[in-house]
């Protein structure tokens, strides 16, 4: 049996590198070796000419291009993960050696936190080079680590999410605006993720040192209500049409100093799966969650929420205040493990799964071929291929089509129904000399069209 060879993209440039190195490292222990052949990629090798990262993280990239494997650190590992992190260091591997002809892999498997890994970065890499990988793309990636963006989305889509306002620095109008919000408050890097950087600030006096911690790490800052109440988690899987996994309450453990968790510290708080047979809020943040489509993720995210008596504040996983334990793993390890597989395997046996048939319903002024054609359906993998592109790319090939609705069946059938638009003058060509000229019935025709519009 020939094993499918899979990159778990771990490690990375951004502040949560450690942990990126401890989720490779656990997803890499959960596969099974005789179906899968694993490699660990740190994509920092990409960066070893990027002026965005420090010096010091250059440097890094240099030393793993030459010698692969582990990458030192000078700083203190998170509680609980330094055998898990360890371990991924001493098997990594440039990504730059495998992503070529030299060394391919069938699927990448994305382990990456933060910056360069969540944010659409490496997804149009991967996108650009041809290899196939687990996960959202580039623009619902974007959206979904950008608070801003993916606040003023879900605030469209009729959800209500937490009032905030967003700084840049800690002048006189920042600190009026963030004021603005009420206090408590909770302070995070727009951009970035699990608890870096982000403080709960109750006393006025602590706010612009929140903000100036928080700039460190972004250029701007997301100052918001802090919401009390029951913390939901809600997996999401799918592609085109997204479903809700049940709902996991989280019954968080208060520091007594009143800052934020770190998202990755075992202990911190208590997993009680599901949450829905007991209380209908469940099902409101389960329904809520399909709002997720919004932001166009595929393969699987996770969506949170903060429930409270008065009001239900509805976020994807990076915009709530984000955390993951290590109870957590032990309450949903099952799921994410079949999630993890299903995608790796749905990836890989792809290219053995093809659309060889599509119907086509509804064609009176369009031909068959050019439909198929344009569809770009006919030999795609069905894993992988995307009704909504489909559509979108007969609708701007045909402009007869005033819509089209494409359905994907697996394992090798696609259906495709139309609907035209009634044309108002059609060229007739010559039937007996297979002349282009128009002919009589063409002129008659034409007429009473015109006197249609016109009557």
């Amino acid at each position: 049996m020939v094993k499918i060879r899979v990159g778990v993209l771990t490690g990375g440039a951004s502040a949560e590198r450690d942990i990126s190195l401890a989720t490779g490292g656990q997803i890499a222990a959960s596969l099974d070796p005789s179906r899968f052949e694993v490699v660990l990629l740190d994509p920092l090798a990409f960066m070893a000419r990027n002026p965005e990262i420090t010096p010091a993280q250059r440097e890094q990239a240099q030393r793993l291009i030459k010698g692969g494997g582990r990458v030192e650190t000078d700083h203190q590992l998170p509680r609980g993960l330094e055998k898990q992190i360890e371990s991924a260091s001493r098997a990594l591997v440039p990504a730059t050696r495998v992503m070529t002809n030299t060394e391919p892999i069938d699927v990448v498997l994305i382990a990456l936190h933060g910056t360069w890994g969540e944010d659409g970065r490496i997804q149009g890499l991967l996108d650009t080079i041809g290899v196939p990988y687990t996960g959202s793309g580039v623009l619902a990636s974007a959206l979904a680590m950008d608070k801003e963006v993916a606040k003023t989305v879900l605030a469209a889509a009729g959800l209500d999410v937490p009032r905030g306002v967003v700084v840049t620095g800690v002048t006189k109008s920042d600190l009026d605006a963030a004021r603005s919000v009420g206090l408590p408050a909770f302070v995070k890097p727009v951009s970035s993720g699990s608890s870096v950087g982000a403080s709960i600030v109750a006393p006025d006096t602590d706010l612009p040192s929140a903000i100036s911690l928080a700039l460190r790490y972004d250029e701007r800052v997301l100052v918001e209500e802090q919401i009390k109440g029951r913390e939901l988690t809600v997996p999401v899987i799918g592609n085109d049409d997204l479903t809700a996994l049940p709902v996991i309450e989280s019954d968080v453990v208060q520091r007594p100093d009143g800052r934020a968790r770190g998202e990755h510290d075992p202990g911190d708080d208590r997993e009680q799966p599901p949450a829905e047979g007991r209380t209908r809020r469940g099902h409101r943040v389960r329904r809520s969650s399909r709002a997720l489509r919004r932001l166009g993720p595929r393969g699987r995210a996770p969506a949170g929420a903060l429930s409270s008596r008065a009001r239900s504040r509805s976020m994807p996983r990076r915009l709530r205040p984000p955390r993951r334990p290590a109870d957590l793993d032990r309450a949903i390890a099952g799921v994410t493990a079949f999630m993890c597989a299903a995608a790796i395997v749905a990836a890989s046996i792809g290219p053995f799964w093809r659309i060889r048939d599509v119907s086509i319903e509804g064609a009176h002024h369009v031909t068959v071929d050019a439909v198929v054609a344009a569809s770009g359906l006919l030999g795609a993998q069905a894993f992988t291929a995307s009704a909504s592109h489909a559509r979108d790319r007969l609708l701007h090939a045909l402009p007869a089509l005033r819509d089209a609705r494409v359905e994907v069946r697996i394992p090798d059938h696609a259906r495709v129904v139309l609907s035209e638009r009634v044309p108002t003058l059609r060229w007739i060509a010559g039937a007996s000399s297979g002349s282009s000229m128009p002919t009589a019935s063409f002129f008659r025709r034409s007429i009473r069209a015109v006197r249609r519009i016109f009557a």
